[in-house]
């Protein structure tokens, strides 16, 4: 024996389907809702993170500025005291040869200089002496 089956048209059939696309249509509009929620928050996590990140490289950046200025400082200093032993330590053994180091060839130069400006200024009295001598 065959069983009819209900119709979809039929009064108890149409009260269902419309729970059936009300529930359905709630639940989309639920989905959708959270999807738009979790897009607005990964956006600002997003725009969070890369701001976080911005700073984050500026400030390294100036980190590893001063990082760098205080190494080529200590470079400095150190490079001077390392010039200043060195000139020391040779400074002795060249002394006891007799041999001038570069500030005593410095001192000297100058003062060559100015023995040679006293030279010329003496020179220059003596002409104008002889100069008066001879008009007198």
């Amino acid at each position: 024996m065959v069983r009819k089956t209900k119709s979809p048209g039929r009064k108890s059939d149409t009260g269902f389907l419309l729970h059936l696309e009300d529930s359905t249509r709630t639940a989309w509009l639920a989905g959708v809702t959270v999807y738009s929620t979790l897009q607005n928050v990964r956006d600002g996590v997003l725009d969070r993170m890369a701001h976080e990140i911005k700073l984050a490289r500026t400030g390294a950046g100036t980190r590893v500025r001063r990082a760098i200025n205080k190494v080529r400082q200590s470079i400095s200093a150190t490079r001077v005291r390392f010039d200043k032993r060195i000139g020391d330590a040779i400074a002795v053994p060249l002394d006891l040869l007799g041999i001038p180091t570069q500030k005593d060839v410095d001192k000297l130069s100058r003062r060559v200089v100015e023995l040679n400006a006293a030279v010329k200024r003496l020179a220059h009295e003596h002409s104008a002496r002889q100069v008066f001598r001879q008009s007198a």
